[in-house]
């Protein structure tokens, strides 16, 4: 894996978690479990355990950011929109966050307020 993909991974383990608590406070089993999924199926070439530890990478930097969560976010939906350019690619992010939102069958206001803030941040027209 090189280092581009994993820091990329990596931000967008950090964003989904960021996602699934703070929209709601409180992180289902399910939401983690869709978690893994996105991040697996943005990286099919890793192993279950591989995507495990990515994911735990991510849970450590989002542990140790309690204070600072909302600015990491922003940190890396900036990153994002600046360093990918494809919409396609920035679209699906989207979708998987709308995926991970349902997941849990509770798709509350928040989240989809999220998504579309994110969305349109990103210049991108996403109704969630």
């Amino acid at each position: 894996m090189n280092d581009e993909k994993r820091a990329l991974l990596n931000n967008l383990g950090y964003l989904y978690l960021a996602f699934a608590h703070l929209t709601d406070a409180n992180l289902q089993e399910s939401e983690l479990v869709s978690i893994k999924s996105k991040i697996h199926s943005r990286s099919p070439e890793f192993t279950s355990d591989e995507v495990n530890d990515l994911l735990d990478d991510a849970i450590t930097w989002y542990n140790k950011t309690a204070d600072e969560r909302l600015k990491v976010v922003n940190t890396i939906a900036s990153a994002i929109h600046y360093e990918i350019e494809d919409v396609e690619i920035k679209t699906s992010i989207l979708d998987d966050l709308v995926a991970i939102a349902q997941s849990d069958g509770n798709y509350q206001f928040e989240e989809k307020a999220f998504v579309n803030v994110l969305g349109q941040a990103w210049g991108i027209d996403y109704k969630a």
